[in-house]
């Protein structure tokens, strides 16, 4: 109940809260479509991808986060397409939306460059009436936000069977004000985000490969943040590994290549200053290909 309180206060005493921030899961350096639309189509196949993050298990109305996606290249073509649907709930909020993503990829001689973009559409609503305020009579607690906002990002991705370097900004739109029975309201837009990434493969022996990668994250009003990622696969089979975000967590992973075409992948991160807060985090992989698949699946970055 304390955290629930906790919860309640903040969303009350900070309206710059109510402006929802782009979304950040643990195994972001397996299906990186969330953070750069030009990662549409890198896998060379058509994959299904399904990731659920929750924190704070045991709390009502606690963190939790999903998408489900879905990306190819058209066959025989420079072209990809991807469509992704997503919810982002914390008690009072709730943000649901669907991307659409296209992206145009060059071959530079053992190398390709692939630019992409993103549109799609998000719901916001933040349902003030499930809040417990100390102050009964506050009109802003009765108050029921609900509204579409359009979302767009644009990315670039330069990549080889060895290494990656992506630059994007996933949300090109950010928060704007909209009068609600006479009040000033924040909806759901986004601060600017700008990611870079760059991860490399290490084949340490036949059998033992080593990924390493790191994020760097920009976002308007906040420090400049880090992801230092560090995993280890045995025979291309499982894999496990490491993660730190400067200032926020200390993340462990453990993923399996169940077959040539399917992979989970389980990680539990710790908040470094929040205590007692742990996040959940699930990730499942389907791929198709037949043939193709056997090719791709040699050891690349992801």
């Amino acid at each position: 109940m304390k955290r629930v309180y906790l919860i309640n206060i903040l969303l009350l005493l900070y309206s710059d809260l109510f402006s929802q921030q782009q979304s950040m899961y643990g195994q972001y350096m397996f299906n990186m479509l969330n953070v750069n639309p030009a990662y549409a189509g890198s896998r060379e196949v058509g994959n299904i991808n399904a990731l659920v993050r929750r924190q704070w298990l045991d709390v009502n109305g606690s963190p939790t986060t999903g998408t489900f996606s879905y990306d190819e290249r058209l066959n025989g073509k420079n072209i990809s397409l991807g469509g992704q649907m997503y919810y982002d709930n914390i008690y009072t909020q709730r943000r649901a939306g669907i991307q659409a993503y296209y992206a145009y990829a060059a071959d530079m001689l053992s190398s390709t460059l692939s630019i992409g973009m993103s549109f799609g559409l998000m719901n916001y609503n933040a349902n003030y009436t499930r809040t417990n305020p100390f102050d009964v009579g506050d009109p802003l607690v009765g108050q029921v936000v609900n509204g579409f906002l359009p979302t767009a990002g644009i990315g670039a991705f330069w990549s080889s069977e060895r290494w990656y370097v992506g630059l994007s900004t996933p949300n090109l739109f950010k928060s704007f004000k909209t009068d609600i029975n006479s009040k000033s309201v924040s909806f759901a837009g986004k601060s600017g985000h700008y990611y870079l990434t760059v991860g490399y493969v290490f084949p340490l022996s036949d059998v033992v490969v080593a990924k390493p990668s790191i994020m760097l994250k920009s976002v308007s009003g906040a420090p400049l943040q880090c992801d230092f990622n560090f995993n280890i696969w045995l025979n291309n089979v499982i894999g496990f590994g490491g993660s730190y975000r400067t200032g926020d967590a200390v993340l462990g992973l453990i993923e399996v290549q169940a077959s040539t075409q399917f992979r989970v992948g389980y990680a539990f991160e710790q908040k470094v200053k929040v205590i007692n807060t742990s996040v959940h985090e699930i990730m499942m992989r389907y791929e198709f290909g037949g043939l193709i698949r056997k090719r791709v699946l040699s050891p690349r970055y992801y």
